[in-house]
């Protein structure tokens, strides 16, 4: 597999880099964008260890935020993706499709939008990002549509999408970086990802899926994570994690060799027909954080969703209890530095050591967000 997957980033990655500049109105140009930069991530021969071990240098004290979860604007059943500016907080609940918005003491602020078919409205939020200027840009998957709203939660512009899209981030320059659907047959049809300008023109198109990938089986929770050094996208199953800056140029390619562990190729084809045999193997899941020192998100290993923070320089990655439940609530999300995770009331929350308030607004029917430093 690891032969494979050599040669296809070989093939995928050797056109050369540069800026193509033509009249977008009138042509597309779709180039891969050049990376010699390739690490194998040797996972098959990293030491493990428990989340406990984790030294203080790389995952820092917990700071608890509780979320004002009692009316029904800013109620919230499960969460998927977390944002913060300076003083608020937005959350995606997919199961209930929407934005929730808290200020940074986890007050409730409102609701982003509301369901529905109208220029304003969403079917089913996939994803969700800020811009630089507070501005909350939406993908609601099923209608094919941008939505705009200000940081006052006003809706400012809809538009329709050329593409089907699972991920969204604002460049610092405007510009959009996406990722792409398999089963896309819009622009950009058969790449991973796509750059536009903020009027959802087609810059550049890169990476292509390869045989190996069933575009009919749809996975949750794609996005596309910041850290302070890069922004690093994945999608579930498949090894790569590509790591950009913060413009949008494709920088470098981590490729997770799980060794035995690894999902064989044909497996990859037809998911849902394989899903029993993925219990023998691992695989990167959900988001993976990038930094210098560490790559921080979730696996799928043996069955069980398990949190993980691999330390780069020394082959360590230090993870969590396994659970049976997909959208485990270990690892929510990384965010300005941040490793997220939420407690409910419904996840079994014995594996965590928090401080009697925590538990007493848990038995409450109350969330919280728990935040911890992370380098």
């Amino acid at each position: 597999m690891r032969k494979f997957l050599k040669t296809t980033l070989a093939i995928i990655l050797i056109a050369g880099a540069g800026i193509i500049a033509y009249n977008m109105q009138k042509t597309e140009t779709l180039s891969e964008q050049a990376c010699d930069n390739v690490e194998i991530i040797d996972y098959a021969h990293a030491e493990i260890k428990g989340m406990s071990d984790i030294p203080d240098t790389l995952l820092g004290d917990k700071k608890y935020i509780f979320l004002d979860n009692g009316n029904s604007d800013t109620f919230v059943s499960m969460i998927t993706k977390v944002a913060m500016t300076d003083n608020r907080i937005y959350v995606l609940d997919p199961k209930l499709s929407k934005v929730v918005v808290f200020d940074s003491k986890g007050k409730g602020v409102g609701q982003v939008g509301c369901r529905g078919q109208g220029k304003s409205e969403y079917v089913s939020i996939t994803d969700f990002c800020l811009s630089d200027n507070g501005d909350i840009y939406l993908i609601d998957g099923v209608q094919k549509k941008l939505l705009v709203f200000d940081s006052r939660l006003r809706f400012k512009e809809s538009k329709m999408l050329p593409f089907d899209a699972e991920a969204i981030k604002v460049l610092q320059d405007g510009n959009i970086l996406w990722g792409l659907c398999p089963w896309n047959l819009g622009k950009c049809s058969g790449k991973k990802i796509a750059v536009t300008d903020k009027n959802l023109n087609v810059m550049e198109g890169l990476i292509d899926f390869d045989e190996y990938t069933d575009p009919s089986y749809i996975f949750s929770f794609i996005k596309i994570i910041e850290t302070d050094v890069c922004l690093s996208y994945n999608r579930e199953i498949d090894s790569h994690i590509y790591v950009f800056n913060k413009n949008g140029t494709l920088r470098q390619v981590l490729l997770f060799d799980f060794g035995d562990m690894d999902v064989p190729d044909e497996k990859k084809k037809n998911i849902e027909k394989n899903l029993r045999d993925f219990e023998r193997y691992c695989c990167l899941i959900s988001f993976a954080a990038v930094t210098d020192r560490i790559v921080a998100g979730q696996l799928k290993k043996f069955g069980k969703t398990v949190p993980f923070i691999y330390d780069r320089l020394h082959n360590i990655s230090y993870e969590g209890e396994g659970h049976d439940i997909p959208t485990y609530t270990t690892a929510t999300d990384y965010e300005k530095s941040y490793w997220i995770t939420y407690l409910d009331a419904v996840t079994d929350n014995r594996q965590y050591v928090v401080p009697d308030s925590v538990n007493e607004y848990l038995k409450n029917e109350g969330m919280v967000l728990c935040l911890q430093k992370l380098e």
